[in-house]
This record gives structure tokens, sequence and C-alpha cells, in this order.
């Protein structure tokens, strides 16, 4: 994950500078672990996004092409429509 690189970073670092090899390489097993326990957690994490689903009784899922059409090609883009349209929904 984003956030442990630099700690595991400084790890490994600090881990260079150790002079006996069986005490580096310990060291280094324990990084190596905790690299694996970070990059599982962003593995489940990025599994838990939810599915973007467009309810076609919704009127603006019918225009979700031109929508989407308008934010590619403008900085700024406002959506108006009825209450209940789906514009918060969607």
């Amino acid at each position: 994950m984003m956030r442990d690189r630099f700690r595991l970073s400084k790890r490994i670092s600090g881990a260079s500078k150790i002079k006996k090899d069986a005490a580096r390489n310990v060291v280094f097993d324990e990084i190596a672990l905790d690299i694996a326990k970070s990059m599982m957690v962003a593995e489940q994490r990025s599994s838990y996004k939810p599915t973007i689903e467009y309810p076609e009784i919704l009127p603006v899922s019918q225009k979700r092409d031109d929508i989407a059409k308008a934010i590619e090609e403008n900085q700024v883009v406002i959506v108006a429509g009825e209450t209940g349209s789906g514009k918060t929904t969607q």
C-alpha cells in the first residue's frame, strides 16, 4: 500500500547497514513479510470496489453516455433535472 512505502523503504535502508549477514537476513525476511502483507491488504481493498449499476428506471441513466462524453470534454459539467431523476444516485 502507498502508506507503507516510506516506512518500508526506511526499514530496508536501515537493514542494509547491518554488518552481520545473519542479522541482516532476518530483518530482510521480516520486511519481505511486511511487504507481502501490505500487498495482500491492497488487493483485498481493490476487490471490495462496488459494482456500478445504472437502473434504467432513472431518467439520468438513459443519458449516461451523453453525461460521460460531457465530462470528458469539459472541465465543469452541471447536471440538472427533476427531483427523483437520479442525479445524486448516479
